[in-house]
């Protein structure tokens, strides 16, 4: 059973309004956890915390295998192991936004509402990361360098994350918004081929994948592979 709430996540509030029955299929719970899992924004944009109850029980409730930590385009301009946006150089301020495409600005005041690390990914992994059947994790190898993402994942180790199953950045194939950092496929599997060989020597059981087309960009899955 589960409830359903309104939550204001400016006012960090919730309010049941009312409770329901939600019994996941038999084959989402037997199968692998990654059948059925969900997009996670938490902390990028969205102000709960990773221990919030009314988080843990909606995902409970839901049946959730997987999550998507810290999410899709959020994950171009976020590093895990500080839980915060980054600038164009991996580590300064003010790197919340691709301007015009995106802007994340302004979910920044509510993450530095929360002590220092509150949405890494060493949190995530003990709060709800710990409630479900597997983390995909949404590397950043676009505001961060090559050798800046290594050293994220090199943090990530180090924190004690236990990565499994890795994404390397978000619709880099989208070249109105990201062609300036990945001109072509080739572009950006040369970034990733080095951040891919650290994967592996730091988890060496991490299933990786990279970012294909979907929509038609003309060649960007012939040239990636």
């Amino acid at each position: 059973a589960g409830e359903a709430a309104v939550v204001d996540h400016d006012a960090h509030t919730y309010s049941p309004t009312s409770t329901c029955a939600v019994t996941p299929p038999p084959q989402l719970r037997e199968a692998s956890p990654l059948v059925f899992g969900m997009n996670d924004v938490l902390g990028t944009i969205v102000n709960l915390t990773y221990t919030d109850t009314a988080l843990v029980s909606a995902v409970k409730a839901l049946g959730v295998g997987a999550l998507r930590h810290p999410g899709g385009t959020v994950a171009n301009y976020w590093t895990m192991a500080n839980g915060t946006y980054v600038g164009p150089d991996g580590t300064s301020a003010s790197g919340c936004s691709n301007p015009p495409h995106w802007n994340y600005c302004k979910y920044e005041q509510r993450i530095a509402a929360h002590p220092p690390r509150t949405f890494s990914a060493e949190a995530f992994a003990r709060g709800v990361g710990s409630e479900i059947g597997a983390t995909v994790h949404d590397l950043n190898v676009f505001s961060m360098s090559t050798a800046q993402s290594i050293a994220e994942l090199e943090a990530l180790a180090q924190a004690g994350v236990v990565i499994t199953h890795l994404e390397l950045g978000n619709e880099i194939y989208i070249s109105k918004n990201y062609a300036w950092r990945y001109p072509t496929a080739q572009d950006y599997a040369a970034a990733c081929l080095p951040i891919v060989a650290a994967a592996k020597r730091i988890f060496p059981k991490v299933r990786i994948a990279v970012v294909g087309d979907c929509c038609g960009n003309a060649g960007w899955n012939g040239n990636l592979s």
